[in-house]
């Protein structure tokens, strides 16, 4: 006689796990058509915290040290020097980003001004001309008062034009909405900021307490790896910039010594901007170098606009490429691997898709941070990885 291959007792069980299962989806498919928007308002308040809370997060593994060092080199009290190095951060990085767009917008402007008076003699004056005839014979033989007229009572029409102004009105909330979230942003990153550096280890204590017993060991050794990988990249990445700022000092000033209006104060500046700009992986590099690419390439126009000979900036645009190509190598090689270390080394795949992905979700502060958080991660699934491996070995030994 066969028997069973379900007990009474199992398949209740079965069919309660399965009963379980169906309303949770159910009820949880019923919860987004009710709720529909408000879990997106949910998850945009939720990323309007979260956001500036990441930010401080890891800027308190580079401002925290510097607060450290005022604390212990001229005996500031602890919430002055914390005060004190957060105000030079943010003023750091608000500096650089002005410069950046000011010198960005002034060297775009000359470079149109340039391209305007360089395309404007009679050859190009004839062809514009020739354009508006052909265009004003187009509209005379189909009838302005006719087009106008189909714009006019045409209801299409109408529906068109009115859902472009919907458009432009979302544009403009849109716009609005993102001048609030990154005051916000703005607003609340310096008040994490002084919290996590003056009170790091009470907070993540208070975290873990939330757990239970058991699980707290494990947290605390997360945490300890967790902070090791960040405390190694940002360090790396510190003297990854120092090395490139340097490298960069030495071979552009060798182009500034044949390249005219192109001194040793401007190497200075465009080198100091592409070791900042190096602590983004892999893109950077090149968005740094589109800024001595620019200015040259503008010095050549406004040169070949005043019947000069503006080849060499040309010759200075290869140069710097030439040093470019020849510091990507390197560093991939040779430094990199070297400074990194083992507890940072990512594959570069995995790098560019964590730019991707926490680009996406938190734009511009995502692709800084995508690193940190994407060897975090790495060390994460290691540890539980080990740690459910070890397990069943240690049920054996038993």
């Amino acid at each position: 006689m066969k028997k069973n291959l379900f007990s009474k007792d199992k398949l209740i069980q079965y069919l309660l796990v399965v009963s379980i299962f169906s309303i949770t989806m159910v009820g949880l498919y019923a919860f987004k058509l009710l709720t529909r928007n408000a879990l997106s308002n949910i998850f945009n308040a939720f990323a309007s915290v979260f956001t500036p809370f990441v930010i401080a997060f890891f800027l308190s593994f580079i401002l925290g040290p510097l607060s450290e060092w005022l604390h212990i080199k001229f005996k500031i009290k602890r919430g002055l020097s914390i005060v004190i190095s957060i105000v030079f951060g943010l003023l750091f990085f608000v500096l650089i980003i002005v410069f950046i767009v000011v010198f960005l917008f002034g060297q775009l402007s000359s470079i149109a001004s340039s391209l305007i008076n360089l395309i404007d003699n009679e050859t190009v004056r004839s062809l514009i001309t020739q354009i508006e005839a052909l265009i004003g014979d187009y509209i005379d033989e189909n009838g302005v008062s006719q087009i106008i007229s189909q714009i006019t009572s045409n209801g299409e029409n109408l529906d068109k034009i009115i859902n472009i102004s919907v458009s432009i009105f979302q544009f403009f909330i849109n716009v609005f909405q993102g001048f609030i979230k990154l005051f916000l942003t703005m607003l609340l990153t310096p008040v994490f900021l002084f919290y996590l550096i003056s009170e790091k280890e009470q907070i993540f204590t208070a975290i873990s307490s939330v757990f239970p017993t058991k699980i707290k060991p494990h947290l605390v050794e997360l945490g300890i790896r967790s902070n090791t990988v960040i405390r190694n990249y940002f360090t790396g990445q510190g003297i990854m910039m120092l090395l490139v700022f340097s490298y960069f000092f030495i071979g552009l000033s060798i182009v500034s010594f044949f390249v005219p209006n192109f001194g040793i104060s401007h190497a200075l500046l465009f080198a100091i901007l592409l070791g900042l700009t190096n602590i983004v992986p892999y893109l950077g590099a090149w968005i740094g170098l589109s800024i001595p690419i620019v200015y040259l390439f503008t010095k050549y126009l406004e040169y070949e606009q005043g019947g000069n000979e503006g080849m060499i900036f040309l010759i200075g645009i290869a140069c710097v490429f030439v040093v470019q190509f020849t510091e990507q190598i390197l560093e991939a090689n040779i430094v990199s691997p070297q400074i990194m270390g083992k507890h940072v080394r990512i594959h570069p795949l995995v790098v560019l898709s964590s730019l991707i992905f926490f680009g996406g979700v938190f734009g511009f502060v995502g692709v800084l941070l995508a690193v940190p958080i994407a060897g975090t991660i790495k060390v994460v699934y290691q540890y539980l990885r080990a740690l459910f491996e070890d397990e069943p070995k240690k049920i054996k030994s038993k």
